[in-house]
């Protein structure tokens, strides 16, 4: 199957408040938003990560194996779907500036540099490092911040015979898959460590604008804005890359989790590819991402 190709219109440089991706993958769903900030989300269903997705405007959404979150205007945040115990993931009464969704639960960071977790934390990943940071990126079982002197922090991270901390920096844009986390630096070099028995780890030395993470495999945006990616999938243990499996253009944002990823361009075509027995990488049916 081809890539999923949907327009979605970009948020305007001048937005000011709460800021973070307008679209994202999970397990086996997709959401974005809309022009007016309304979501729209595609794929498996079975845990309501389409029909309980909340009306009204929002800045940025997230989303995880079984559940999604929002942020609205204000930095108030609504979550939808279900954690590992069966149960809602519930987002706490606070304001955020970002926020990112793991396997089982989500994260907020704070004008502070602070974080905040919340949903089921069966594998640790919701317990950040101590520190102060300005972003933060979730994966299937761990967490990584982006701290306010350019560093790396992970918690939670990796399996015990792989190599738990980032390498030095300084970095710009961190990014967290299942066994394994990759970060740009700020002279555009790419690193990637943890679990790396697939080739999730092995990046080039290409120089990046940023990266995506998912279980067994790794994508990244080119500073010519083209996607590279490496690693293998789930299905059929088949070796992917920018020519293999993503597609042709060039991107401003790519988001990923588990086995498939979205790439949004410069005129803000949303395009997915990867494992779509669910249909999470076919788009959203009688939903417009344009009006």
């Amino acid at each position: 199957m081809g890539p999923l190709i949907l327009a979605c219109a970009p948020a305007p440089e001048e937005a000011v408040g709460p800021s973070g991706p307008r679209f994202d993958v999970g397990e086996d769903s997709s959401c974005a938003l809309d022009g007016k900030g309304r979501i729209g989300c595609w794929g498996d269903d079975d845990f309501d990560q389409q029909t309980d997705v909340p009306s009204g405007r929002w800045e940025a959404l997230c989303t995880g194996r079984h559940h999604g979150c929002a942020i609205d205007g204000g930095g108030a945040v609504e979550c939808w779907g279900y954690a590992a115990d069966g149960t809602g993931v519930v987002a706490p009464d606070a304001e955020f500036t970002s926020l990112e969704c793991g396997g089982w639960g989500a994260c907020g960071l704070d004008e502070e540099g602070a974080i905040t977790c919340w949903g089921s934390n069966a594998f640790g990943g919701l317990e950040p490092a101590d520190g102060s940071y300005r972003a933060l990126a979730l994966g299937d079982t761990l967490g990584c911040g982006l701290t306010e002197d350019d560093a790396v922090l992970c918690w939670a991270l990796l399996d015990t015979h792989d190599e738990r901390d980032a390498p030095p920096g300084p970095f710009a844009q961190v990014a967290a898959g299942r066994s394994h986390a990759c970060a740009v630096g700020v002279d555009g070099a790419g690193a990637c460590w943890g679990r790396g028995d697939e080739g999730q780890t092995a990046i080039s030395t290409l120089e990046f604008a940023q990266l995506a993470a998912g279980s067994e495999s790794t994508c990244g945006i080119r500073l010519d804005g083209s996607l590279a990616c490496w690693g293998e999938t789930d299905e059929g243990r088949d070796r992917w890359d920018a020519v293999a499996g993503s597609p042709d253009g060039e991107f401003l944002h790519v988001r990923g989790f588990a086995d498939h990823y979205c790439a949004s361009d410069v005129d803000g075509v949303l395009s997915c590819w990867g494992r779509d027995d669910d249909g999470q990488a076919s788009g959203p049916s009688g939903f417009s991402l344009v009006e």
